[in-house]
């Protein structure tokens, strides 16, 4: 009998270590979320939470919502099928990653995060609209300068800090908006403007701004900003 109990105390300790273990990893796992060096670059001052909310979220963010991400059969827009290959893209291309493979299969950092993430439940297990047309519209209608200024301070500020002065950014990378695009590229800002919104850093254009999907921001968005920023 006291062999018995022994060994039913064993079992239960051991169940209650790994629940402690994947309790401890998760919680890593969330501190890296909020972490720009897990991209392990000096001149990234990003992290994860940037761009993804874990919950409801009043910003105005590119990546949305994480709720039910573990779940999901394919990520951005169907173009990854894997969580883990989903993650290095955001840290190759928006968190300025030095390498490809930043959290290679054997990295514990990579297990802690997938662990906090697997805590985000609560959500349909299915994918999420990701649509960035390779397009821009040829015209934009007219915009509301005092919606688009609200907009801003929801989806632009935290990156590129106060228009015009940049005052409040979190990194001297990020270029002062819009007159840092006017500087460079004259009377076609607006276009720019709307082609980084929803383009990001791809299309020729350069730089580690992610892409807003048109779930994300509207056409009429774009109109509302552009207006906003005087252009």
């Amino acid at each position: 009998m006291r062999r018995a109990v022994l060994a039913c105390a064993h079992v239960l300790a051991l169940a209650l270590s790994s629940g402690c273990a994947d309790r401890t990893a998760a919680a890593r796992g969330e501190a890296l979320f909020s972490d720009p060096s897990l991209a392990g670059s000096s001149l990234n001052a990003v992290s994860c939470a940037t761009c993804h909310s874990t919950g409801d979220d009043p910003r105005l963010l590119a990546g949305g919502s994480l709720r039910g991400v573990v779940a999901r059969p394919s990520y951005w827009g169907g173009s990854e099928l894997d969580l883990r290959a989903a993650i290095e893209d955001c840290l190759y291309f928006f968190m300025r990653a030095p390498v490809r493979d930043a959290l290679p299969e054997g990295d514990g950092r990579g297990r802690d995060l997938l662990a906090y993430l697997d805590t985000l439940g609560d959500a349909p297990a299915t994918a999420v609209p990701f649509t960035v047309p390779p397009t821009l519209p040829s015209a934009l209608a007219p915009g509301d300068a005092a919606r688009g200024a609200a907009l801003y301070d929801r989806g632009c500020r935290s990156c590129h800090g106060a228009p015009h002065t940049g005052a409040g950014a979190p990194s001297p990378l990020a270029p002062v908006v819009p007159e840092a695009t006017i500087a460079e590229h004259g009377s076609f800002a607006p276009q720019i403007v709307v082609a980084k919104i929803r383009h990001g850093g791809f299309y020729g254009i350069g730089g580690a701004m992610p892409p807003f999907s048109v779930e994300t921001a509207s056409d009429q968005d774009l109109a509302d900003l552009v207006a906003a920023l005087g252009l």
